[in-house]
Protein backbone atom coordinates (compact mmCIF):
# COMPACT_ATOMS: atom_id res chain seq x y z
CA UNK A 1 0.00 0.00 0.00
CA UNK A 2 2.87 2.37 0.77
CA UNK A 3 4.57 1.65 -2.55
CA UNK A 4 1.35 2.34 -4.45
CA UNK A 5 0.60 5.36 -2.24
CA UNK A 6 -2.75 3.95 -1.18
CA UNK A 7 -3.79 5.16 2.24
CA UNK A 8 -6.99 3.15 2.77
CA UNK A 9 -8.64 0.19 1.10
CA UNK A 10 -11.93 -1.64 0.94
CA UNK A 11 -11.73 -5.39 1.35
CA UNK A 12 -14.33 -7.65 -0.22
CA UNK A 13 -14.17 -11.22 1.07
CA UNK A 14 -16.24 -14.27 0.21
CA UNK A 15 -16.46 -17.25 2.59
CA UNK A 16 -12.89 -17.84 3.81
CA UNK A 17 -12.02 -14.39 2.46
CA UNK A 18 -14.28 -12.97 5.18
CA UNK A 19 -11.87 -14.31 7.79
CA UNK A 20 -9.04 -12.50 5.99
CA UNK A 21 -11.06 -9.28 5.87
CA UNK A 22 -12.09 -9.51 9.52
CA UNK A 23 -8.53 -10.14 10.65
CA UNK A 24 -7.08 -7.33 8.51
CA UNK A 25 -9.72 -4.80 9.62
CA UNK A 26 -9.09 -5.60 13.28
CA UNK A 27 -5.28 -5.40 12.98
CA UNK A 28 -5.02 -2.34 10.71
CA UNK A 29 -8.03 -0.10 11.38
CA UNK A 30 -6.27 2.97 9.97
CA UNK A 31 -5.73 1.25 6.61
CA UNK A 32 -9.29 0.17 5.94
CA UNK A 33 -12.02 2.34 4.45
CA UNK A 34 -14.77 -0.28 4.49
CA UNK A 35 -15.36 -4.00 4.60
CA UNK A 36 -17.68 -6.22 2.58
CA UNK A 37 -18.23 -9.76 3.82
CA UNK A 38 -20.16 -12.20 1.60
CA UNK A 39 -21.33 -15.62 2.83
CA UNK A 40 -19.01 -15.67 5.79
CA UNK A 41 -18.79 -15.77 9.52
CA UNK A 42 -16.18 -15.05 12.18
CA UNK A 43 -15.69 -18.77 12.68
CA UNK A 44 -15.92 -21.41 9.99
CA UNK A 45 -15.54 -24.91 11.40
CA UNK A 46 -15.12 -27.61 8.76
CA UNK A 47 -16.31 -31.19 9.04
CA UNK A 48 -13.32 -33.49 9.66
CA UNK A 49 -14.53 -35.94 7.01
CA UNK A 50 -14.36 -33.17 4.40
CA UNK A 51 -10.85 -32.22 5.53
CA UNK A 52 -9.77 -35.88 5.38
CA UNK A 53 -11.11 -36.24 1.82
CA UNK A 54 -9.32 -33.06 0.73
CA UNK A 55 -6.05 -34.07 2.37
CA UNK A 56 -6.26 -37.39 0.49
CA UNK A 57 -6.83 -35.58 -2.81
CA UNK A 58 -10.25 -37.20 -3.21
CA UNK A 59 -12.54 -35.50 -5.75
CA UNK A 60 -15.48 -36.20 -3.42
CA UNK A 61 -14.26 -33.21 -1.36
CA UNK A 62 -15.01 -30.84 -4.25
CA UNK A 63 -18.35 -32.50 -4.97
CA UNK A 64 -19.42 -32.30 -1.33
CA UNK A 65 -18.43 -28.65 -1.10
CA UNK A 66 -20.47 -27.83 -4.18
CA UNK A 67 -23.42 -29.86 -2.93
CA UNK A 68 -23.45 -27.88 0.31
CA UNK A 69 -22.23 -24.56 -0.99
CA UNK A 70 -23.99 -24.06 -4.25
CA UNK A 71 -27.75 -24.00 -4.05
CA UNK A 72 -28.28 -23.76 -7.81
CA UNK A 73 -25.46 -26.01 -9.02
CA UNK A 74 -27.62 -27.90 -11.51
CA UNK A 75 -28.78 -24.63 -13.03
CA UNK A 76 -25.31 -23.10 -13.30
CA UNK A 77 -24.46 -22.50 -16.93
CA UNK A 78 -20.88 -23.55 -17.61
CA UNK A 79 -20.65 -26.27 -14.99
CA UNK A 80 -19.08 -26.48 -11.58
CA UNK A 81 -17.02 -23.27 -11.05
CA UNK A 82 -14.77 -24.88 -8.43
CA UNK A 83 -13.77 -27.58 -10.94
CA UNK A 84 -12.33 -24.80 -13.10
CA UNK A 85 -9.92 -23.86 -10.30
CA UNK A 86 -9.38 -27.20 -8.58
CA UNK A 87 -9.21 -29.89 -11.22
CA UNK A 88 -6.67 -32.46 -10.04
CA UNK A 89 -5.88 -34.54 -6.99
CA UNK A 90 -2.81 -32.39 -6.42
CA UNK A 91 -4.92 -29.19 -6.49
CA UNK A 92 -7.30 -30.70 -3.96
CA UNK A 93 -4.40 -31.46 -1.62
CA UNK A 94 -2.43 -28.23 -2.16
CA UNK A 95 -5.29 -25.75 -2.42
CA UNK A 96 -8.56 -27.06 -1.01
CA UNK A 97 -7.19 -28.93 2.00
CA UNK A 98 -5.01 -25.96 2.96
CA UNK A 99 -8.00 -23.60 2.73
CA UNK A 100 -10.30 -25.92 4.69
CA UNK A 101 -7.72 -26.31 7.45
CA UNK A 102 -7.16 -22.55 7.58
CA UNK A 103 -10.90 -21.97 8.05
CA UNK A 104 -11.14 -24.70 10.67
CA UNK A 105 -8.13 -23.44 12.63
CA UNK A 106 -8.92 -19.69 12.70
CA UNK A 107 -9.89 -18.88 16.29
CA UNK A 108 -9.51 -15.07 16.61
CA UNK A 109 -12.75 -14.15 14.85
CA UNK A 110 -14.88 -13.01 17.77
CA UNK A 111 -12.13 -10.83 19.23
CA UNK A 112 -11.40 -9.43 15.77
CA UNK A 113 -15.05 -8.48 15.20
CA UNK A 114 -15.04 -6.41 18.38
CA UNK A 115 -12.23 -4.24 16.98
CA UNK A 116 -13.87 -3.44 13.63
CA UNK A 117 -15.08 0.16 13.35
CA UNK A 118 -15.27 0.76 9.61
CA UNK A 119 -18.52 0.67 7.63
CA UNK A 120 -19.23 -3.00 6.94
CA UNK A 121 -21.67 -4.72 4.61
CA UNK A 122 -22.56 -8.35 5.31
CA UNK A 123 -24.20 -10.20 2.41
CA UNK A 124 -25.87 -13.57 2.85
CA UNK A 125 -27.83 -15.98 0.72
CA UNK A 126 -31.09 -17.02 2.35
CA UNK A 127 -30.52 -20.66 1.32
CA UNK A 128 -26.85 -20.90 2.39
CA UNK A 129 -26.15 -24.26 4.06
CA UNK A 130 -22.49 -23.53 4.83
CA UNK A 131 -23.14 -20.23 6.64
CA UNK A 132 -26.83 -20.32 7.55
CA UNK A 133 -28.60 -16.98 7.85
CA UNK A 134 -28.92 -17.37 11.63
CA UNK A 135 -25.12 -17.58 11.96
CA UNK A 136 -24.52 -14.76 9.49
CA UNK A 137 -26.98 -12.46 11.22
CA UNK A 138 -25.29 -13.17 14.55
CA UNK A 139 -21.99 -11.99 13.08
CA UNK A 140 -23.59 -8.87 11.59
CA UNK A 141 -25.00 -7.93 14.98
CA UNK A 142 -21.52 -8.17 16.51
CA UNK A 143 -19.97 -5.64 14.10
CA UNK A 144 -20.40 -1.97 14.95
CA UNK A 145 -21.48 0.16 12.00
CA UNK A 146 -22.61 -2.80 9.88
CA UNK A 147 -25.54 -3.41 7.61
CA UNK A 148 -26.91 -6.66 6.26
CA UNK A 149 -28.15 -7.57 2.78
CA UNK A 150 -29.94 -10.87 2.26
CA UNK A 151 -30.17 -12.20 -1.27
CA UNK A 152 -33.20 -14.38 -1.94
CA UNK A 153 -33.06 -17.84 -3.49
CA UNK A 154 -29.30 -17.98 -3.08
CA UNK A 155 -26.87 -20.36 -1.41
CA UNK A 156 -23.25 -19.95 -0.36
CA UNK A 157 -21.80 -19.18 -3.79
CA UNK A 158 -23.39 -15.74 -4.04
CA UNK A 159 -20.71 -14.53 -6.44
CA UNK A 160 -21.81 -17.15 -8.99
CA UNK A 161 -25.48 -17.66 -8.16
CA UNK A 162 -26.57 -14.04 -7.89
CA UNK A 163 -23.66 -12.05 -9.30
CA UNK A 164 -25.77 -9.12 -10.51
CA UNK A 165 -27.62 -8.75 -7.20
CA UNK A 166 -24.37 -8.91 -5.26
CA UNK A 167 -22.71 -6.39 -7.56
CA UNK A 168 -25.63 -3.98 -7.07
CA UNK A 169 -25.48 -4.33 -3.27
CA UNK A 170 -21.71 -3.73 -3.29
CA UNK A 171 -22.04 -0.73 -5.61
CA UNK A 172 -24.75 0.89 -3.47
CA UNK A 173 -22.71 0.33 -0.30
CA UNK A 174 -19.52 1.74 -1.82
CA UNK A 175 -21.33 4.79 -3.21
CA UNK A 176 -22.63 5.48 0.31
CA UNK A 177 -19.31 4.88 2.10
CA UNK A 178 -16.56 6.37 -0.09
Amino acid sequence: MQTLKISRITIIGHSQGCLVGIDFASRYPNLIQSLILAAGSYKMPVNQDLIDLAEAGDEKAVLLMMKWGYEGSKAFIGGNPVKKIINSSRDIIEILSVDLNACNNYKAGKESLEKINCPTLCIYGDLDKMVPLKIGNKMSEMIKNSETKIISNCGHMIIFEKAFEMRLAVKEFLNKNQ
